[in-house]
């Protein structure tokens, strides 16, 4: 019998648009979506409730899910897109590099149209963290 348990710490879906939403819009638009004919999405956002069923339905038992909402402000553009040039690779790579910084503005600009809710989250990141406690389904 296994006792074994795991925590996830995940990045889910939630009611605001994630950054990675909008990098996928940015690629799929008229300037861009020339570089990206077979792409596919590098990022899996599930709702918490589709991570739970997920589990299940591979023998793990849900012990605990908490989902909170998280911000990180960059306090510059600079630095915000400093995180993007890491966290965007995926997107950035298919890209002449001349075009990269433009990609990444272009994404930033959308981002903060859908994102402040007052100026001074202008460089902020918001996203959902969920931690997800499972345990070995119980013997049957």
């Amino acid at each position: 019998m296994s006792e074994g348990r795991a925590l996830l710490r995940l990045v889910p879906a939630g009611e605001r648009k994630s950054l990675e939403n909008v990098a996928e819009e940015t690629r799929r638009s008229s300037r861009w979506r020339a570089h990206f004919s077979d792409f596919r999405d590098p990022y899996l956002h599930l709702t918490p409730e589709q991570y739970a069923a997920i589990a299940e339905r591979n023998g793990l038992r849900v012990l605990r899910i908490h989902t909170e909402a998280k911000a990180w402000n960059f306090q510059s553009r600079s630095a915000f897109f400093a995180f993007c040039s890491v966290g965007f690779v995926e997107w950035t790579r298919r890209l002449p590099e001349a075009e990269r910084p433009e990609f990444i503005n272009d994404v930033l600009d959308r981002y903060q149209a859908v994102t402040p809710d007052c100026r001074s989250e202008e460089n902020t990141f918001k996203f959902y963290q969920m931690d997800i406690s499972l345990g070995a389904a119980d013997p049957k």
